[in-house]
């Protein structure tokens, strides 16, 4: 996922210059270990492995009422809570699905579904109020999480 930190500012930029206004060229990137390193499921800086700093399949984002970024993570099964977005540190500090960031979160074999698992997240929105929706393309249904 990438970040450019101020890409509609008035000003024609300087590409790859973090922040420069106006400059449409990505600033950071989430998910992968640089802006350059293989695009690979679940790679960060080449080790293939799921973490709190990989992604597999992200589609979706939002920010919460304190400017946290949701992520959602569809191919690993997860939501993903980024406190500080534009701070320099990509380690995701929340996860929703999964019991800890290194398993997956999938709950598609189950014929049952749970509050505690995803078979697919595919989109993310924060209310008025700070609760947290995702939908999930597939069990059919969605979840709202209160933040408060």
């Amino acid at each position: 996922m990438l970040v450019c930190q101020k890409p509609l500012a008035a000003g024609g930029g300087t590409p790859a210059v973090p922040g420069d206004k106006g400059d449409r060229t990505a600033d950071r990137v989430l998910g992968q270990g640089s802006l350059t390193s293989g695009a690979g499921c679940n790679q960060y800086n080449g080790i293939p492995a799921r973490s709190a700093q990989s992604l597999c399949g992200p589609s979706d984002v939002a920010l919460d009422l304190d400017g946290a970024l949701w992520v959602v993570d569809a191919s690993n099964h997860r939501l993903l809570r980024h406190g500080q977005p534009l701070s320099g540190d990509d380690t995701a500090d929340t996860v929703i699905g999964p019991p800890e960031f290194t398993t997956s979160g999938t709950r598609c074999p189950d014929v049952l579904r749970s509050a505690s698992g995803f078979c697919f997240p595919d989109a993310i929105a924060c209310d008025p109020a700070g609760n947290l929706w995702t939908s999930e393309a597939g069990g059919n249904r969605v979840l709202r999480f209160d933040t408060n």
